[in-house]
């Protein structure tokens, strides 16, 4: 109805029905998984965040804090979602919250107090998911132990808790926190064991799926007759799965790989990506035919070369989604007479596809 748009409106693309592409994880890989999200942060918990909400450990019956035990489970909720992502961000992440747990460790041998820093902790909402907020979380601990070294405990934003108080239970609660570093340590061992970090199945089905775009034999994507080369562009909630999959991707298309990130965007990534993405950019170039990215690019940018989204994870807020798919479906320049979306979820290799749906399925709601 609206005068200005209603011509250019018949002219927008059809977008398809996401298509599920599933990577196979074997027997062991597939164990591991379920562990993560269903019993170390997950269901029953094996992971016991001390540091994350000391108040527990008070002897008084109202010793529980509200705030910290939403800090607390907004970490156990992260590191599902990195894990989710990659394999690699999970990896970082791991290794991020076990150097938190350390400094801790070490403050509490020298001080006999455990220090709870609430800019620390609150760095895990501050930041969106394409930062990396367990670093930030690290930066401040140290910062706050440094503050309390020089002038003891006068800043607002942090609460000592004397280890050998009678109203403290400091043993269970130091041995809470050996018992996370083992487990942290274990996971990352494990991760190494399986080569979940250097033989991704998730990062090879992309690249796999790729090449048969580019080759034109991907069974979800029949051919379109007189189109141009289908580009594609991969979304990530965060900025370590991007760098982490750039290098997979990039050894299979070299050259070919444009890879954008927080730290990476300026005005020259930005013609990059609007010459080789955007249909309508007054220079066009042919440089780069995947653009992989975070959310940082899922506004503000017409990316309708590429033919294709694939979400590489799926992020919890819906909108983001929605903007994403908007970056190639674009009214008044249609390149592609059909738009597609790609989603990735976990199965058990030797799967059929009933039974890749149920185990993806239930994987999603663990």
């Amino acid at each position: 109805s609206d005068p200005d748009w209603k011509d250019e409106i018949t002219t927008l693309s059809k977008v398809q029905n996401p298509k599920e592409q599933f990577f196979e994880l074997n027997d062991a890989q597939n164990a591991f998984y379920d562990s993560v999200i269903k019993e170390y942060f997950g269901g029953k918990c094996e992971f016991k965040g001390a540091i994350y909400h000391p108040q527990a450990y008070l002897k008084s019956k109202d010793g529980t804090d509200e705030a910290q035990e939403s800090l607390y489970q907004m970490l156990l909720h992260k590191l599902v979602l990195r894990f989710e992502s990659s394999f690699g961000a999970f990896k970082m992440s791991l290794r991020s919250v076990r150097k938190s747990l350390a400094l801790s460790l070490d403050f509490i041998d020298r001080m006999h107090t455990f220090l709870y820093s609430r800019k620390a902790m609150e760095s895990i909402l501050e930041f969106d998911d394409d930062a990396d907020a367990f670093e930030a979380m690290v930066k401040a601990i140290r910062e706050q132990q440094q503050k309390y070294r020089e002038r003891g405990v006068k800043d607002k934003n942090a609460i000592s808790f004397d280890i050998e108080s009678p109203t403290f239970n400091g043993k269970a609660f130091r041995e809470d926190i050996e018992s996370d570093i083992r487990l942290l340590d274990s996971l990352l061992e494990k991760v190494e064991e399986l080569n979940l970090d250097t033989r991704d199945p998730k990062a090879a089905r992309l690249v796999r799926a790729i090449k048969d775009i580019f080759a034109e034999k991907h069974p979800d994507i029949p051919m379109e007759p007189d189109s141009l080369r289908r580009k594609v562009v991969v979304f990530s909630s965060f900025k370590d799965t991007v760098s982490h999959i750039e290098k997979f991707v990039e050894k299979a298309f070299p050259g070919r790989v444009l890879v954008v990130s927080g730290s990476s965007f300026g005005r020259e990534m930005a013609i990059k990506v609007k010459s080789n993405f955007d249909a309508s950019f007054e220079r066009q170039a042919d440089d780069y035919d995947i653009l992989i990215t975070t959310d940082k690019l899922s506004e503000g940018f017409n990316l309708n070369r590429a033919g294709l989204v694939v979400n590489y994870d799926i992020p919890w807020n819906p909108t983001r989604v929605i903007q994403r798919v908007g970056r190639i479906n674009r009214i008044g320049k249609k390149v592609f007479e059909n738009l597609y979306i790609f989603n990735f979820f976990p199965t058990k290799k030797g799967s059929g596809v009933v039974a890749n749906r149920e185990i993806a399925e239930t994987k999603m709601f663990a």
